[in-house]
């Protein structure tokens, strides 16, 4: 006869159940439990990336503070520069260049430039005619 002490219940339970539970029981729940916890990481996972991480696309762009420049528009006579067209004020000049708007209809006219510079040019993203 097997004697009964409290590390042969302790080893009899943890092996086979409780008396009356099937033992399988416990590991089907621990699968369950396993595979919602994936479920729920993958979600979250999801969620993150699709409404918290924002990837960077195309290059990175730091713009600077817009500046607005007042002077006399003129053709800029520097062929290996990066700007077109000169403002001129008080014999102070700065080179301007734009990607949106046609500079050539206000040449020789007091303009109104505001833009943003990058290195010593500065690329208009408005202009406007003063009288």
């Amino acid at each position: 006869m097997a004697e009964w002490t409290i590390a042969t219940v302790c080893k009899t339970v943890a092996l086979t159940g409780y008396p009356g539970s099937n033992p399988g029981l416990s590991t089907m729940k621990a699968f369950l439990i396993g595979i919602i916890f994936l479920v729920a990481a993958a979600a979250a996972g999801y969620i993150g990336l699709k409404y918290y991480y924002k990837p960077v696309t195309g290059s990175q762009t730091y713009k600077t503070a817009p500046v607005t420049k007042i002077g006399t528009l003129q053709k800029s006579t520097l062929s290996q520069s990066d700007f077109t067209h000169v403002i001129i004020n008080s014999g102070e000049s700065v080179g301007v260049a734009s990607y949106t708007l046609n500079l050539d209809d206000y040449i020789g006219k007091k303009v109104s430039v505001t833009g943003q510079f990058s290195g010593d040019t500065l690329y208009a993203d408005s202009i406007s005619i003063i009288k």
